[in-house]
């Protein structure tokens, strides 16, 4: 029992010192890489097939519904807002014109 346990002694350290050994490497190498678009990768004589194409009308399509939704959410907290100062311009008014009736002012 003694032999396997210096066994999987010696291998966990066999494992931890290759894994330090490795790592910096592989930082390295994703540290030199660039981040580029899909379609600067693909050489220009290949033939890109239409399942591309359909995903990328359906970008398009989804991206136009996104704009159109925030502009109506612009235009509805615009409204919202207007509507909430001038009900609260009128209420102080009108609590105004109370107190002066009422001559506690």
């Amino acid at each position: 029992m003694n032999c396997f346990t210096v066994m999987n002694v010696r291998l966990t350290g066999l494992l931890l010192a290759s894994f330090v050994i490795l790592v910096p490497a592989m930082y390295f190498d994703l540290g030199e890489q660039e981040e580029k678009c899909i379609i600067e990768e693909i050489p220009e004589d290949t033939l890109v097939s239409g399942l591309f194409y359909c995903n990328q009308e359906r970008e398009e399509k989804f991206r136009q519904m996104s704009e159109d939704t925030n502009g109506n959410v612009l235009w509805w907290a615009i409204i919202q807002t207007s509507i909430l100062l001038s009900v609260g311009i009128w209420q102080m008014k009108n609590l105004k014109n109370f107190l002066i009736e009422k001559k506690l002012v």
